[in-house]
């Protein structure tokens, strides 16, 4: 299991600390109709929760975040995979982020 996104890290270069969202991310590969429903959607694999951080800022969002939800989007762009995710959920502290998850087929 590969896991990310959760940890602050420095920007290549810059000296920058980088944060997260307080999501440990996995990396995921469905099957059956979970896994036809990501070829129609053009996706390569699935992220899903692994862990929510306590009192990270996920822990805090409006709507619960639990363990196996997916993530679909950051800031309106499709995740396409884990270091996708990564990279988009990575950013200043205090840089706030829009996700759009997924749980039992219904997103949020």
């Amino acid at each position: 299991k590969r896991g990310g996104a959760a940890e602050a890290a420095e920007a290549p270069g810059t000296g920058e600390v980088l944060c997260g969202v307080g999501l440990v991310l996995e990396s995921w590969r469905p099957k059956g109709l979970a896994l036809a429903l990501n070829r129609i959607a053009g996706t390569h694999e699935t992220v899903r929760v692994d862990t929510v951080v306590p009192d990270g800022p996920a822990s805090y969002a409006p709507v619960r975040v639990e363990r196996g939800d997916i993530l679909r989007e950051v800031d309106g762009s499709r995740v396409s995979g884990l270091a996708h995710a990564k990279e988009l959920l990575l950013g200043a502290k205090g840089t706030p982020v829009e996700l759009r998850m997924a749980r039992n087929g219904y997103e949020f």
